[in-house]
């Protein structure tokens, strides 16, 4: 039996165990359609404001996108779409918060041809990236009336 402990203390527990579970795997998939919808409680990790912990899921898609790029390159652009994502939580949550989230959304201005140019990342997910980079706030009502947390 496949187990892994979380590791305690960290947001987005699940991204830190995901690379031990492919690594024990003899065969792994990657699709673009969410097979599955959050249920999102005022309180929950996903919706409350920003603190340094949120960083914790750009450490590990980072992490993960590195190992991934090294040991299964033929799957790169799907690690690579979650780490971009990441950023936008991480976004997401300073814009709630009222901190100036600029740095942080020159990261993916810095990488927008990556984004663009990624096969794993959807037509309405480039679209929301480039209006992030453009104007937060339009991007923010826009991530709003479709708070779904599917990835777009």
């Amino acid at each position: 039996m496949l187990t892994s402990a979380f590791e305690v203390g960290k947001y987005y527990e699940d991204a830190y165990i995901v690379m031990g579970w492919i690594e024990k795997s003899s065969c792994f998939t990657c699709v673009n359609h969410g097979y599955y919808y959050y249920f999102h409680r005022n309180n929950s990790s996903i919706t409350e404001k920003y603190s340094e912990k949120v960083w914790d899921v750009v450490d590990a898609y980072k992490h993960n996108f590195n190992i991934i790029k090294e040991k299964y390159p033929n799957v790169k652009d799907y690690a690579e779409r979650r780490l971009w994502w990441s950023y936008r939580i991480v976004i997401e949550r300073m814009f709630r918060s009222g901190i100036n989230s600029n740095k942080v959304t020159q990261v993916l201005r810095r990488n927008m041809m990556k984004i663009l140019f990624n096969p794993a990342i959807s037509g309405k997910a480039k679209l929301a990236y480039i209006v992030l980079c453009i104007n937060q706030k339009i991007y923010m009502k826009m991530r709003f009336i479709n708070f779904t947390n599917k990835e777009y």
